[in-house]
């Protein structure tokens, strides 16, 4: 039940994540959930520690860029504004940009190219609603820690990797500004 918009949102998000309070359905569809990401990678070999060791890594690399939007859509974008998320779409946040250009964004396309849309996507809904892309976003602002364009390579990443359901001359428009 929480929401970047408001108490609203919290409360109508918890009612639609979680309807009930029965811990052991909240476990199963949790852990439903995170078997049938983690299962879109089949791995071979290695003893039984490596192998969990390896989803281990993997369902910690799927952590973030994470939802940002309420379940209706809204969230509050980087003007302090409440807008709604593309139907269909989800809005998302929280990107490290030089630390996950190389390898996280590439793997997140491959995996998930619709949600690595999306999280493009709300790259380039911050630069409409501010005036640049964001560099390295922390929920809806930028924290400007590291100096360059390092948003650039993340947008282009997940394009050459199959992401690619995103606004992208708007994304190139927000590159070249």
């Amino acid at each position: 039940g929480l929401s970047f918009v408001d108490e609203a949102g919290a409360r109508a998000n918890l009612r639609a994540e979680q309807p009930g309070w029965d811990v052991s359905a909240v476990r199963n569809r949790a852990t439903a959930a995170w078997q049938t990401m983690l299962s879109r990678v089949q791995i071979a070999g290695g003893t039984s520690s490596e192998q969990r060791m390896f989803y281990t890594a993997l369902y910690h690399a799927l952590l973030h860029p994470n939802l940002f939007s309420d379940d209706d859509g809204r969230y509050r974008g980087f003007d302090q504004r409440v807008h709604r998320a593309r139907n269909g779409h989800d809005e998302y946040a929280n990107f490290s940009d030089w630390d996950i250009y190389r390898t996280l964004v590439p793997l997140l396309a491959l995996l998930a190219p619709h949600e690595t849309s999306d999280m493009m996507q709300s790259l380039v809904d911050a630069a409409k609603q501010d005036v640049f892309l964001p560099r390295w976003a922390l929920a809806n602002g930028a924290t400007s820690v590291m100096g360059g364009d390092s948003v650039d390579p993340v947008l282009a990443g997940a394009y050459a990797f199959g992401a690619r359901d995103f606004d992208v001359h708007g994304a190139l428009a927000a590159m070249v500004k």
